[in-house]
């Protein structure tokens, strides 16, 4: 990326981040404060959002790549847990 632009125009460069990526039920954008209640849910585990962008269905956040592992077991928990309630 760096090449493609010049350093000028560069603000900076974050390194070491990891990537999740989810991929909603299309009935997920009718549950209000969905994206809330996991990024809250992140948050109490001590996991930093550190950039995040959406496009219904997607969710791309990026974290720490030290954080991945604990913040894909809180999701993943978190959801499990959802849809035994069902």
């Amino acid at each position: 990326m760096r090449e493609l632009f010049s350093e000028k125009n560069i603000l900076g460069i974050e390194k070491n981040l990891g990537e999740i990526c989810v991929h909603m039920h299309p009935d997920g954008k009718l549950i209000p404060g969905i994206l809330a209640y996991s990024a809250n849910e992140l948050a109490i585990n001590g996991i930093n959002i550190l950039e995040a962008m959406s496009c219904f269905p997607e969710w791309l956040w990026f974290v720490n790549e030290n954080d991945l592992h604990d913040a894909y077991n809180v999701l993943y928990n978190l959801w499990k847990q959802s849809s035994i309630k069902r």
